[in-house]
């Protein structure tokens, strides 16, 4: 397993969005896990976006119960569909992951301890090449971003939320409103 602890890639903006430079481990182009512990009291923001403008993976809260991932393609094309899921309760810290698996080129996302949603949208390269931002738009609090290079188990994603209160990972933002405690980059 592969950390990239390079705190010095991670850079804070004046609108409390960050932005993680863009390096190897976190192109992960063919499967992908995003997981985040998240408290959300507002309605629409991003947790997690590859790519300042135009299309990229987005990982994000379409309301305020609602949370939507699209797996972008790395080569433009047509675009692919959200995966929705109402499950999400509003002002209570929840676990919430998307996943992306290649090889059977389906989408899932999770929910406080379980897969709520799937949808196979076809085997494609991600667009996970450019930097990501975290937290735009996002109201509450955000902790324990992890990425992962490989589609994880229900099981394995458990195991891993985890990781954030063992000692794995390193500390970093927690501008006003956005609130983190720690982060895994894992590759």
């Amino acid at each position: 397993m592969y950390v990239c602890n390079k705190i010095k890639h991670l850079k804070k903006t004046t609108c409390h969005v960050f932005i993680l430079l863009m390096f190897r481990c976190l192109n992960t182009q063919r499967s992908l896990t995003i997981i985040a512990w998240i408290k959300n009291t507002g309605s629409k923001g991003q947790i997690l976006k590859y790519k300042k403008i135009g299309r990229g993976v987005t990982f994000w809260m379409d309301g305020p119960r609602t949370l939507a991932v699209r797996f972008s393609k790395r080569i433009r094309s047509r675009r692919t569909p959200v995966l929705k899921t109402r499950s999400v309760r509003r002002n209570k810290w929840q676990l919430v992951a998307a996943t992306y698996e290649y090889r059977k080129g389906i989408a899932r996302l999770f929910v406080q301890g379980r897969f709520v949603r799937k949808l196979k949208i076809g085997s494609f390269l991600l667009a996970t090449k450019d930097n990501i931002r975290v937290g735009r738009f996002f109201r509450g609090s955000m902790s324990c971003l992890q990425i992962y290079n490989k589609p994880l188990t229900a099981c394995q994603i458990r195991r891993r939320a985890k990781m954030c209160w063992s000692g794995k990972c390193f500390r970093w933002f927690s501008p006003g409103y956005m609130k983190a405690q720690r982060t895994c980059f894992v590759s």
